[in-house]
């Protein structure tokens, strides 16, 4: 007899947590490392978090930025088959063009304009670039404003700030994870796709518990039978809790999703437990979001993108054409036959008997320039949208402008920096500095810092302990 649904669920045992193992065979809980099991048994799958619809938007994004979203495409701009990713061999001389059309949008640009990479390059300069790097300040408290400065200098932390703005500037979302490796503060930058939050610690003000890096990376192997390289894929995992950072060892990706997630192997030479009670790692947005995910810099730009790469592809085809004109022979067809091969250049003459003309075929000067004034209107109309401002140097030092009017051309821009700066400043730097404090005083005993103010009187009045970002926009 069979019980009903609901009561079996009700008398069903709960089940086990997923546990895992090191490569020497010892077994730990989730538990121990402060995080539920429930991303490390069989009902966790790597492939749907790798196959998700929320990694895939920002993967898209992102390729805007590191110029890869025409790499699919597989004709020419001459409408020619060519193999899908990175050319790394030249286009053959004999390939013939295809009997059917293909359409300009499934054409591989030739010459793209690639602004997306322009625009989040402009942006990172005016946050992080030189002379713009925010200056810290700890109130009350020198010393460690100090150690703050030392922490900056040993983990190169403006350079790596440079890089998490450029991908969170692209894909909207990064991170940045730190550990002290034999004294010395490391940092390490990771996009927002390649990331999972598990558990949050504080959802509104997007601080993690548990943050999972899947990546999968590329292997040429020897095949013996086959007597040539094959390439593999790899599953990459690494984990950060409240209580440690989890490495694990590289899983050989077999194209099947047999639900053994269980079967993850603790790395244990690069495990590191600290106990420290939060994650090492900060989540940053890159202009703030109902979601967990960021705006990128040109968001609700794709298509326009696209489109300006392909308009200065066929712009540039165009021209080069123009550079080759054909050549028009007014004389009968079956006395140009008779004449051979036509041989064209000023050492050469050119027969075409009595009543006969020849003259060069050209595109006019006038569809060059259409094509030239699309693609500027195109780029203006992107940058005006992005709030991004691109002036041309030339001009401006012609027009004598002044330092007001130049700061009036900039305001829209200036305005999205001051965001940007709160986001990689105050929510990014800050709170990473922070957290670094904290552990650190935490590990060596010590206790929060204690700052008091001193009136006319002698009074001493004690006040919070603060650590100020002041950006040089």
């Amino acid at each position: 007899m069979h019980l009903p649904k609901f009561i079996r669920a009700v008398f069903s045992p709960p089940k086990a947590e997923g546990v895992f193992r090191d490569s020497n065979g010892d077994t730990y809980a989730p538990s121990g490392f402060g995080v539920s099991g429930t991303t490390f048994g069989p009902d966790w799958s790597s492939r749907a978090v790798f196959e998700s619809q929320r990694r895939r938007e920002l993967e898209w994004r992102r390729q805007h930025f590191e110029c890869t979203t025409h790499d699919a495409k597989t004709y020419s701009m001459d409408g020619i088959p060519i193999p899908a990713g990175v050319q790394t061999t030249p286009q053959f001389i004999g390939t013939s063009n295809p009997a059917i059309f293909i359409p300009l949008d499934a054409r591989r640009p030739s010459v793209p304009y690639r602004l997306a990479r322009t625009i989040v390059k402009r942006f990172t300069s005016r946050v992080f670039g030189v002379g713009h790097f925010p200056s810290l300040e700890v109130v009350g408290d020198p010393d460690t404003q100090d150690w703050h400065v030392g922490v900056i200098e040993a983990a190169s932390l403006d350079m790596h700030m440079i890089r998490a703005r450029d991908i969170g500037g692209a894909c909207g979302t990064v991170a940045i994870s730190w550990r002290i490796y034999e004294g010395v503060p490391k940092v390490q930058v990771h996009a927002g796709s390649n990331l999972e939050v598990a558990e949050w610690q504080d959802r509104e003000e997007l601080i993690p518990a548990h943050v999972i890096e899947l990546t999968r990376r590329p292997e040429d192997r020897w095949n013996k039978a086959k007597r040539a390289f094959e390439r593999v894929w790899w599953w990459c995992r690494r984990d950060w809790t409240p209580n440690a950072d989890l490495y694990f060892l590289d899983k050989l990706d077999d194209g099947k999703d047999k639900g053994d997630e269980a079967a993850w192997i603790l790395d244990r030479s690069r495990t590191f437990e600290h106990g420290d009670g939060e994650a090492h790692i900060v989540w940053i947005q890159n202009k703030p979001d109902e979601s967990i995910d960021g705006i990128p810099d040109y968001d609700g730009q794709y298509e326009a993108l696209d489109s300006l790469d392909l308009s200065s592809s066929v712009a540039h085809k165009g021209t080069v054409l123009n550079l080759d004109p054909t050549l028009v022979i007014q004389a009968d067809p079956e006395i140009v036959k008779r004449g051979g091969v036509i041989k064209k250049g000023s050492d050469n003459a050119l027969t075409v008997g009595e009543g006969g003309g020849a003259e060069y075929l050209e595109l006019s000067g006038s569809s060059v320039q259409a094509g030239t004034d699309l693609v500027s209107r195109e780029r203006s109309q992107i940058l005006e949208c992005c709030s991004c401002i691109v002036p041309d140097p030339n001009t401006v030092a012609a027009a004598g402008t002044s330092s007001l009017g130049i700061r009036l051309v900039y305001e829209p821009m200036l305005d999205e920096v001051k965001i940007l700066c709160t986001q990689y400043g105050q929510n990014g730097l800050a709170r990473l500095l922070r957290q670094i404090e904290r552990c650190v005083r935490r590990r060596l005993g010590g206790e929060g810092v204690e700052v008091y103010e001193v009136d006319a009187a002698g009074k001493e009045t004690p006040v919070a302990y603060e650590l100020k970002l002041e950006p040089k926009v």
